[in-house]
């Protein structure tokens, strides 16, 4: 995977979907983050994906730095760039 998406800017071309969260362009998605993200249990999530039978522990390690990275990396800072924009 390389990030990018079927996300377009207003010229066309494709960006990456953490560009376009930290764009703060669409009210839709800011509010999304603003709804969701502080809601985020990362524990819970963690438990579910530990408690997941019939995947090895290489591939519940892997699951589990994906989810925090992808939320201590994107989610997080897209929800503070939106709340320093206001």
């Amino acid at each position: 995977m390389n990030g990018m998406s079927v996300i377009k800017d207003s010229s066309g071309n494709r960006i990456s979907y953490r560009q376009y969260l930290y764009s703060c362009e669409n009210e839709d998605v800011n509010q999304a983050l603003t709804e969701i993200v502080p809601r985020i249990e990362m524990n819970e999530i963690l438990k579910l994906v530990e408690g997941t039978p019939y995947i090895s522990d290489t591939r519940k390690r892997f699951y589990s730095r994906f989810l925090i990275t992808k939320y201590q990396r994107v989610l997080v800072p897209a929800l503070e760039k939106l709340h320093e924009g206001n």
